[in-house]
């Protein structure tokens, strides 16, 4: 770097100190104005205070689950049957969230749970077969005294 020639050098520009002031004051109140007089869309969650981005992917996997399980409710009145609601759990296969998922099926809340047998295997939240495994192992164990009491000793 040559510091005789002018191209060595690059402006240098500062923001005023009233900048820096007034900029928290006047987006302070312009978020005021907006919320209270123009009013901001309730599923607007970019650059928002107490709203993230997890927020939005909740309202829409909460929004396409009550679409789901209208059509279930749709299918079961249309041939007359009646479903255990109170039977019913959902699980959470994937991520951490900070608040559970609002889903209702006919009214009811579906309660959430970290780990639930389907079609024979345990599954958990976490995604580890644990569960899954220390039943496998206790049904074995089970079957084996089961056997070990019906044959005879030798």
């Amino acid at each position: 770097m040559n510091q005789r020639k002018v191209k060595s050098y690059r402006p240098i520009t500062l923001l005023p100190v009233m900048g820096k002031m007034l900029e928290p004051l006047i987006n302070r109140r312009l978020i005021e104005y907006i919320n209270v007089v123009q009013g901001i869309h309730p599923k607007e969650y970019g650059f928002m205070k107490w709203k993230s981005t997890e927020m939005a992917v909740m309202d829409m996997v909460e929004q396409k689950a009550d679409v789901a399980l209208k059509k279930i409710e749709g299918w079961a009145e249309r041939f007359k049957m009646d479903l255990s609601v109170e039977k019913i759990n959902g699980i959470l296969l994937k991520g951490n969230l900070k608040r559970n998922l609002v889903i209702r099926f006919w009214g009811r809340l579906i309660k959430r749970v970290t780990e639930m047998k389907y079609l024979g295997a345990i599954l958990e939240s976490r995604i580890a077969f644990h569960a899954h495994v220390r039943y496998v192992v206790n049904n074995g164990v089970v079957k084996f005294q089961r056997l070990r009491a019906v044959a005879p000793a030798n």
